[in-house]
């Protein structure tokens, strides 16, 4: 399979610096401890698709202590985002990956779905409903506890079901976030 079928983590950054953010991810995921990381400039401006040969939310999760010690380590991405899934970006196979992704979402817990997309001719609006209907709870867009990302690139969608302080936001750490 090739790095786009497969990729478990998307970073972004500033369009014109892939080749920096690139290199700045390369050296986060060795510092780490995954040396046989995968790191790949997509075809969509701003973004990175990686495979970490380690738990994605372990890495970015390391990635985000570590910054926070020493945050001159990144100047060119933005963000960090870690997957639970890599699928084909049609809805009957994302319904049924959020199907089995749900229950981390306590009865009490509150929700939101969330989609970035980018070169797919899919609706957001046909995504959220055909994915909302399988969650049994309540629905939170500004304060949420769970987000419901879906990152789709192409013909591929990025699946996690994830708390906020999940995705790494380098703009937000440098804000004392």
């Amino acid at each position: 399979m090739s790095l786009e079928e497969e990729f478990n983590i998307i970073a972004t950054t500033a369009r014109g610096l892939e080749f920096d953010g690139l290199g700045e991810l390369w050296d986060l995921f060795r510092e780490v401890g995954d040396d046989k990381a995968e790191v790949k400039i997509s075809q969509v401006s701003g973004i990175i698709i990686a495979k970490t040969s380690l738990n994605p939310f372990d890495v970015v999760e390391k990635i985000k202590l570590m910054v926070s010690k020493d945050p001159w380590k990144v100047k060119n991405l933005l963000r960090i985002i870690p997957l639970e899934a890599n699928i084909e970006a049609e809805l009957k196979a994302m319904e049924n990956k959020v199907k089995e992704l749900k229950d981390r979402i306590g009865k009490n817990e509150t929700f939101r779905i969330t989609v970035e997309k980018r070169f797919a001719s899919l609706s957001s609006r046909d995504i959220i409903e055909a994915i909302a209907k399988h969650i049994d709870r309540k629905v939170d867009l500004e304060e949420p506890d769970w987000i419901v990302l879906v990152e789709i690139i192409k013909d591929r969608a990025g699946i996690s079901v994830l708390k906020r302080s999940e995705i790494l936001s380098f703009v937000k750490l440098k804000k004392g976030d």
